[in-house]
């Protein structure tokens, strides 16, 4: 587990690689001068750096720090003197250069830094999973917890092909196993959408406009239903998403977030 002292070395890294991701958009300004967004996004960085450096105890902050540890542990360096600051990877370098770069309306502040930091977990994840490991490191453990979180499944249900050829038991345990992965998937896919469909400021619940997530809140709803039917646990937190829908982009992330965390803690308790 990250210690305080763990967690002050990757708050400051974060805050500096948020800092030149500031820098580089500064640059662009002065090389396309005629074009606001550069100017914007570096700004907006530059705010969230501070955001971040100001942050003495942030949960998305501590989240990254055990991320970095685990990394660390698993002979990864994401923060040591011999790299250059910069981030783990395309994804999380693209979540950071895009900060308010492509925002028409609204200004940062701490609700965005929040979700800028939210997202830069998500991505560095993803860039992480590829990385030389092995299974039993800190890194390959955080990563088989993590897997539905970073994983495109196309088809959930794939999980269940080999079912036919083990006992009843093991059936059971693979059943709600590869439904909680499922599901993980569905989260994941629901946290992307309301991304990529949030408006300017960030609201996801807009009238007449015809978007994805209705869609992808009805799957994760038949999936949670079924895992239910079936014995599996409520996954309360994932079922909220339906019933009680966040109206805004931050508001989603945070809510597959927790629900994230309660999939995975009944994934741990099966696994043990």
């Amino acid at each position: 587990m990250a210690t305080s002292a763990h967690y002050d070395e990757a708050r400051l890294w974060l805050a500096d690689v948020l800092g030149q991701s500031g820098s580089w958009r500064q640059e662009k300004a002065r090389e396309y001068p005629d074009d606001p967004r550069n100017t914007r996004a570096s700004t907006a960085l530059y705010a969230a750096a501070a955001h971040v450096q100001a942050a003495q105890a942030h949960p998305g902050v501590q989240r990254i720090a055990e991320l970095v540890h685990d990394a660390n542990a698993s002979g990864i360096d994401l923060v040591g003197p011999r790299r250059d600051n910069a981030l783990p990877g395309q994804e999380s370098e693209r979540v950071a250069a895009r900060y308010f770069f492509d925002h028409f309306a609204g200004n940062p502040d701490v609700r965005s830094h929040d979700e800028l930091i939210d997202e830069l977990y998500l991505a560095m994840l993803r860039d992480l999973r590829p990385r030389e490991h092995t299974l039993t490191s800190p890194l390959g453990k955080r990563i088989r917890r993590d897997e539905p979180a970073v994983e495109e499944t196309k088809d959930p249900l794939a999980a269940f092909s080999h079912l036919l050829s083990e006992d009843l038991a093991q059936r059971e345990l693979t059943t709600k196993v590869a439904q909680l992965t499922g599901i993980s998937a569905l989260l994941v896919g629901l946290a992307s959408t309301a991304i990529t469909e949030a408006d300017a400021d960030g609201r996801i619940s807009q009238p007449f406009r015809e978007t994805h997530l209705p869609l992808a809140r009805k799957q994760l709803h038949i999936a949670t239903t079924a895992l239910a039917a079936l014995g599996g646990p409520e996954l309360e937190s994932a079922r909220k998403l339906v019933t009680e829908p966040p109206q805004f982009k931050a508001a989603t992330i945070t809510a597959v977030l927790s629900a994230l965390d309660e999939v995975n803690a009944e994934l741990e308790t099966l696994r043990n």
